[in-house]
């Protein structure tokens, strides 16, 4: 059985599977929660929210993705 990886930039959708270079880096973001120490506790909201982990090739299609969802012009 062959276990296939597949991994596209969120931005520009590169290919960041695999790479036929020596050492290749893709950036990975994702949400993840942090438990409480009890006690009272604030209310947070993530805006955008991250339901899965988002993958960029670069730091600038990073840049271009959150400047797109949160409508930043510049």
């Amino acid at each position: 059985m062959t276990i296939q990886t597949v991994c596209f930039c969120d931005e520009c959708e590169r290919d960041l599977a695999e790479t036929s270079n020596c050492v290749d880096y893709r950036i990975t973001i994702q949400s993840e929660r942090i438990p409480s120490k009890g006690g009272a506790v604030t209310l947070m909201n993530l805006e955008p929210q991250i339901n899965c982990p988002i993958h960029f090739c670069s730091e600038k299609c990073m840049k271009a993705y959150f400047r797109r969802v949160w409508h930043i012009d510049k």
